[in-house]
């Protein structure tokens, strides 16, 4: 029998937390080729509509809130652009774990 250490029973619930969060994301994200190219940053491109592109890559802070303002996004809209997105980078990178 193995004795787990204390930092790994804390590795395994942020594994769980991430995964469950990411299950989450709508709508889902499809799976991602088991081998990916070293450069993955045109991916985003190939996965996310031309639209969370737009939004995620396209604006500032400023031209978001003003494209908010005059209706062409909703704040939902514009959330769930760089969720969508920050889920892909995860899946990509694994930047959080």
């Amino acid at each position: 029998m193995t004795v787990e250490a204390p930092w790994q029973a804390l590795v395994k619930k942020a594994i769980s937390i991430r995964d469950k969060s990411l299950a989450k994301v709508e709508p889902p994200l499809p799976a991602l080729p088991a081998k990916l190219p070293l450069n993955v940053t045109g991916i985003p491109a190939q996965i996310l509509t031309p639209e969370e592109v737009e939004i995620t890559e396209g604006n500032d802070a400023t031209s978001l809130a003003a494209a908010i303002a005059s209706g062409k996004y909703t704040a939902e809209k514009v959330a769930r652009a760089f969720l969508r997105r920050a889920a892909l980078a995860q899946k990509l990178v694994n930047n959080l774990v």
